[in-house]
């Protein structure tokens, strides 16, 4: 997780990208990523931001914030070592456009447009209005846009759930430019998936959900938005991914190229079937080349958890112990690049710059490993033991986690 330092650009928003970092051939990848991936120009983010997460916990060192109208930026390092290797001779193959309505193919190939046309159509625009004092408008802005996928024909959409977190009032546009109310009823913390339900008659087609786990390297996909832009490319990794926000995918789907409206876009696959959702967009460099590539939370995620976010508005799983601490990887290092203001980490006085080095009695091996430590130990409201470097000097803390979802405003229906 690198980059912080900026400003975040006082545009108006929508949460935006610039997207920075990058990948080494051998190495790992840094990028910098919005909330709601519009890349319509309301709410841009400087280069550089501060880490500010989809969870919307706090501004970062150095940046100026505002309870409305900002966009939020989310520097990500991935652990995405394999990826160069995977897309070995990608660029002389893949040929793409972005259009309205038109999909060009990957990988010189061309996706048979009239066989994707019914799956485009389950495709809708989401905005997502915040209240002003919601634990994450500072950072996620209090108007947030992107897009989600019909699953239901009774009206049920699937997005990427910093969208729709902590919202008072969703609006939904379908392909033919009707807007419909919806209700954001479902957010899961894990995997980032959020549920929203139309509250009117969408008349649009469910897209069928495919099997993300058949997905192959190179395998060519579609990624649609809202706004009637697709693009075609191919999944180019399926891969780790370790968020600086306190955030962990096994294996997430990374594609190229970008889609400049990415925050949940769907993923669709050669059969037309759904893949996965869009969630952020990255950079990487290798011999000398930048390329911007989406990550994308994979569709066999929602799976099991399903009935329990229709049930319950959230899965039947005990809640994670959280501390409120963004951190960066570098040279195997965790280094803390902000906390969040009031969280457990603020409180204990972990500051920027503070290089985690173990939990309890086990050393941390990287990102991924530090929260996989971390959450090992207990649920929600555990008290979590870190040794910690700062200025060559270590020292240990103790600190006392909790449940970032009562930290969240619960949604009321409109």
């Amino acid at each position: 997780m690198g980059g912080g330092g900026g400003s975040l650009d006082d545009a108006g928003g929508s949460l935006d990208d610039t997207s920075g970092g990058s990948l080494d051939e051998g190495g790992s990848l840094e990028g910098v990523a919005s909330g709601a991936g519009r890349g319509s120009g309301k709410g841009g983010v400087a280069e550089g931001s501060a880490l500010d997460g989809p969870s919307g916990l706090g501004c970062g060192s150095g940046t100026s914030c505002a309870s409305t109208g900002k966009a939020a930026s989310r520097t990500t390092r991935v652990n995405v070592s394999r990826i160069a290797d995977e897309r070995t001779n990608w660029h002389a193959s893949c040929r793409h456009r972005v259009s309205r309505g038109l999909v060009a193919g990957g990988r010189g190939s061309y996706v048979r447009v009239m066989k994707l046309a019914p799956s485009l159509r389950s495709v809708v625009a989401l905005r997502a209005h915040i209240p002003d004092d919601a634990f994450t408008a500072r950072t996620l802005g209090t108007l947030r846009e992107g897009s989600g996928v019909v699953i239901r024909e009774s009206g049920l959409v699937l997005t990427i759930g910093y969208l729709i977190t902590e919202a008072n009032e969703v609006w939904l546009t379908t392909p033919d430019g009707r807007v419909v109310p919806a209700h954001p009823f479902a957010y899961d913390q894990v995997t980032g998936f959020g549920l929203v339900q139309a509250l009117g008659a969408l008349d649009l087609p469910a897209l069928e959900l495919g099997d993300s786990d058949a997905a192959r390297v190179g395998d060519p996909v579609v990624f649609a938005d809202g706004q009637g832009q697709s693009i075609t490319g191919s999944i180019i990794a399926r891969q780790e991914f370790a968020g600086y926000w306190e955030y962990l995918l096994d294996e997430a789907l990374f594609i190229a190229p970008a889609h400049p409206s990415w925050g949940g876009a769907a993923l669709i696959g050669a059969d037309g079937n759904l893949l996965g959702v869009g969630s952020l967009r990255l950079q990487m460099i290798q011999s000398g080349q930048v390329t911007d590539i989406n990550m994308v939370v994979p569709i066999n995620l929602l799976r099991p958890i399903l009935d329990d976010m229709l049930t319950r508005g959230e899965p039947a799983r005990t809640p994670r112990p959280w501390l409120g601490v963004f951190s960066a990887e570098t040279n195997g290092e965790v280094v803390v690049m902000n906390v969040a203001d009031g969280g457990p980490a603020a409180e204990a006085g972990i500051r920027r710059g503070d290089i985690i080095s173990d939990v309890r009695d086990s050393e941390v091996g990287g990102l991924a490993d530090f929260y996989r430590k971390l959450w090992e130990i207990g649920p929600a409201g555990a008290e979590i033991p870190l040794r910690i470097v700062r200025d060559g000097r270590e020292s240990w803390l103790r600190i006392k986690s909790t449940d970032r979802n009562q930290l969240l405003s619960k949604p009321r229906l409109q």
